[in-house]
C-alpha cells in the first residue's frame, strides 16, 4: 500500500513539473475573421461587434465580423470548414429570447424532472 502511494506521489510530482514546461503559443498576429450565420443588426450580429470592440481595446487583437446567412447557417458552416484551423476563423451565434423563453417554460423550478 506504501509503493502505490509513493508511485502516486512521484507521478504527481512529475506531472506538476510538466505543467511548468508547458508554454502557451502566441495568438497569430492575423486580424480574427468572424463568421455569423445571420444578417446583419440582428442580435448575433451585435453581440459579434461588441465582442470585435472587447477584443480589439482588451487584447489588442482585430476581429472582423462577416454576415454570411443563408441555408439555416450551413452556408456560414461551409465557408468555416474550408478555412485552415489556425486560429484566424471562428462562428458563433446566441440564443434568442424566445429560446431561452421555451427554456425556462420546460425548466420551471415547479417541474422537478429535470
Amino acid at each position: 500500500m506504501k509503493i502505490i502511494s509513493g508511485l502516486r506521489l512521484i507521478f504527481l510530482s512529475l506531472g506538476l513539473l510538466a505543467v511548468g514546461l508547458v508554454h502557451a503559443q502566441p495568438f497569430p498576429g492575423k486580424t480574427i475573421q468572424y463568421i455569423i450565420p445571420f444578417p446583419a443588426a440582428g442580435e448575433s450580429d451585435l453581440v459579434a461587434r461588441y465582442q470585435a470592440e472587447l477584443s480589439a481595446k482588451k487584447y489588442n487583437q482585430q476581429m472582423v465580423v462577416i454576415n454570411r446567412a443563408g441555408a439555416g447557417g450551413a452556408l456560414a458552416w461551409s465557408q468555416l470548414n474550408s478555412y485552415p484551423a489556425d486560429g484566424t476563423y471562428g462562428s458563433g451565434c446566441e440564443y434568442s429570447a424566445h429560446h431561452l423563453a421555451a427554456f425556462a417554460r420546460r425548466h420551471s423550478v415547479q417541474d422537478r424532472r429535470y
